[in-house]
């Protein structure tokens, strides 16, 4: 009943989340300096760290209980938990190695909701040394801490800020390609396209501007990833670039990639799991085929 008391305000999808943080590493260890012995006593159970209902919005939900059912639901006694999620699939594989991953990427996740340090991070899961001598044993390394500690970047806002900046540098490299293909001169574009990049101009520029088209260069300074997808595929720029992207539909493909992932960034909202991974893969798509010329962040 006194159980029932504390998790009164818990339901649905926040209650996966709570099975979540009572797993953590971080919660884990604020529980071995509560308790004085192998008893855990109501009085000890309600100083423990429990993250408020409040905490999760719908977007860290998406995030966390996604994984907490495919960890869970691996046998077909699972699977009224499932359905209760609304999960009509076959229970998961039992797959170590995947197992690792999703249990690493919730304690980076609740790493950061308690807003714990990477250091204190790294700190904490050095006092589980029985995790450590058997990661050792069978990995060679301490690999859950490897695996939490990469999981933890991934999930650090700064770390979507430096992938924003990253795609800035590619707008950036993609303008100056198509400037050394087209020579700089704007006649070369489409009209069609020549003139959506004057009125974008248009916009960013005070009082106007005064009719005269402006070299490519400076013409390129308003454009938006799908117009420089536009040029850099057409019958002007594509010979010169051919060698550079490989194929129209590749570039094609990682460039629409690319601009699904910016949007969200630019103005600030949650990213989609997916969305990010294939932004990824196509940042990565890029700097290869821009590498050479690509400035370096620091």
């Amino acid at each position: 009943d006194r159980l029932q008391l504390l998790f009164s305000e818990w339901a649905g999808k926040p209650l996966i989340a709570l099975v979540a943080n009572a797993n953590s590493f971080v919660f884990d260890f604020v529980t071995r300096q509560k308790a004085g012995g192998t008893d855990l006593s109501f009085f000890i159970l309600k100083q423990l760290p429990v993250l408020s209902p409040n905490t999760y919005t719908e977007d860290l939900l998406d995030r966390i209980v996604p994984r907490v059912l495919e960890l869970t639901y691996t046998a077909w006694d699972m699977q009224p938990f499932a359905r209760d999620l609304g999960y009509e699939g076959d229970p998961f594989i039992w797959d170590e190695e995947r197992r690792a991953q999703l249990r690493a990427e919730l304690d980076g996740i609740y790493a950061h909701l308690y807003g714990i340090s990477r250091d204190d991070f790294a700190y904490i899961l050095d006092t589980f040394p029985i995790v450590a001598r058997k990661d050792i044993e069978q990995h060679g390394e301490y690999r859950t801490k490897r695996l939490c500690l990469e999981a933890y970047d991934h999930f650090a806002p700064e770390t979507l800020r430096k992938l924003e900046l990253e795609v800035r540098d590619i707008e950036q490299e993609l303008r100056r390609v198509i400037v050394g293909a087209l020579d700089n001169d704007p006649e070369r574009l489409s009209s069609d396209l020549r003139k959506a990049l004057l009125e974008e101009r248009s916009k960013h520029r005070a009082g106007g501007v005064d009719g005269q088209v402006p070299p490519l260069r400076e013409l390129l300074e308003a454009s938006y990833l799908p117009q420089l997808s536009k040029i850099v595929r057409s019958d002007a720029a594509w010979p010169a670039l051919a060698d550079r992207f490989g194929s129209k539909s590749q570039f094609e493909k990682h460039l629409g990639r690319l601009t699904t992932f910016r949007n969200p960034l630019a103005h600030g909202r949650s990213v989609d799991e997916e969305v990010r991974r294939k932004g990824e893969e196509a940042i990565a798509w890029f700097r290869e085929r821009l590498g050479a010329h690509q400035p370096a962040r620091r």
